[in-house]
C-alpha cells in the first residue's frame, strides 16, 4: 500500500518600517535619537491532506496511475497583526564614553481558524516592554567595550 500527501498554502506578507532621526549637542554631550515605528501583517491559508494511494510497482511504475481525492486533514486560516514602537537616545561623553537608553513597546495579535467541523478560532494577544540600557567606554576611537543591561 502507498501512501500520497498534498499540501497546499498561501502566504501573504506586509512589513513597513519608518524612523526618525535628530542629532543635536548640549554641552559636552553628542545626542543621537531616534523615533521609530513598524507594523508587520501576514496571512496564511494552508491545507493538509494525505492517505492511501495507489500501489507502486518498482519494477514497472506506472507514471499516469490515478491518485484518489485525498481528505483535508489540516484546513487553517492564519492572520497575524504586529506594532511596536520605539524610541533610543545614543549620548557620546567627550567622545570616550556611550551611553545608550531605549525601549520598544510591542503589541501582537496571531487569529487561527480551523475551517474544517466547526470552524474553532484562537486568539491570542500579547504586547511587551523591552528597556535598553548600554554603556561603551571608547578608550580610542577605533577601539570600545561594551556591556549590556
Amino acid at each position: 500500500l502507498a501512501y500520497a500527501t498534498s499540501h497546499f498554502a498561501r502566504q501573504n506578507y506586509t512589513g513597513i518600517q519608518r524612523f526618525m532621526q535628530a542629532d543635536f549637542e548640549l554641552g559636552p554631550m553628542k545626542h543621537t535619537v531616534l523615533l521609530g515605528v513598524d507594523y508587520k501583517w501576514a496571512s496564511v491559508d494552508a491545507v493538509w491532506a494525505y492517505g492511501a494511494g495507489p500501489n507502486i510497482n518498482p519494477f514497472d511504475p506506472d507514471y499516469g496511475a490515478d491518485v484518489p481525492e485525498l481528505p483535508p486533514q489540516v484546513d487553517t486560516s492564519e492572520h497575524i497583526d504586529q506594532v511596536g514602537v520605539y524610541v533610543q537616545d545614543q549620548i557620546k561623553f567627550f567622545d570616550k564614553l556611550v551611553l545608550t537608553l531605549g525601549g520598544r513597546q510591542d503589541w501582537a495579535k496571531s487569529d487561527v481558524e480551523n475551517n474544517l467541523g466547526g470552524g474553532d478560532k484562537v486568539r491570542q494577544d500579547d504586547d511587551d516592554f523591552t528597556p535598553r540600557v548600554r554603556t561603551s567606554p571608547a578608550p580610542t576611537r577605533r577601539a570600545a567595550t561594551c556591556s549590556r543591561f
